[in-house]
Formats: structure tokens, sequence, C-alpha cells
């Protein structure tokens, strides 16, 4: 294995048994040649997991309709004048409004294009 990620077998050693940290470089060069799952251990620190880039996660989408409900009021409150002002804009990117729907319409769009390609 330390051949593989380009360490010393001391080095593997010593994190083995807790006497040492292996870097981020070494850490990256265990996802490169094992894949990235080979990270989750360590990405669950972080309460999160590796997955391949050309993966497509779309699993949990459940939160998007009530996050989108959830800022609906304040736009409804904010632009129902018919007026888009600087403090309109502030107040709605303060509150995540913005971000929840860009996120959700980047995602939406991309998937729409896979369904796309898919159908031909």
């Amino acid at each position: 294995m330390a051949e593989l990620i380009g360490n010393s077998a001391a080095s593997i050693g010593n994190a083995r048994n807790k006497k040492g940290d292996m870097s981020a470089v070494s850490m990256l060069s265990i996802g490169k040649a094992f894949g990235p799952e080979a990270l989750n251990t360590i990405m669950a620190l972080i309460g999160a997991k590796a997955v391949p880039a050309d993966a497509i996660c779309y699993g949990n989408v459940s939160h998007i309709p009530v996050a989108i409900a959830q800022a609906l009021p304040l736009l409804i409150t904010l632009l129902g004048d018919n007026v888009c002002c600087d403090d309109d804009v502030r107040k709605l990117h303060a509150s995540g409004a913005i971000d929840t729907i860009i996120n959700a319409a980047s995602m939406l769009e991309r998937r729409r294009n896979e369904v796309r390609l898919k159908d031909g």
C-alpha cells in the first residue's frame, strides 16, 4: 500500500498504529489508488462521503420543495410591490432564498438536460 500511494511503509505503519498522522496528499493518494469510497471513513468525520466526480447524486431531494416553500413568503412580501430594489436583494440574500432558488433551478435544469439526452 505504501508504494501504491507514494509513502513509506513506516509512515503507513505509524498511521495504522495511531502513532502518527498521514498528510492530506497521502490521503488523496489513497482515494486515487483505491477509489473515492476508500476515503468515506475519513469523510464521515465531517458528515460527508466521497463519490466519483462523474457520479450523479440526486438521491435526497425532498428538502427542495420545503426550502422553496419557506422562501416564498419573503419573496411575496418583498417583490409583491413589483419592484426589486437593492434592499430587497440584500434581504433575500441574507435569508438564503436566492441560493435556494438558484440551486434548485440548477439541479432541475441539469436533470432535465440529462433526461432529454436519454430520450434522444
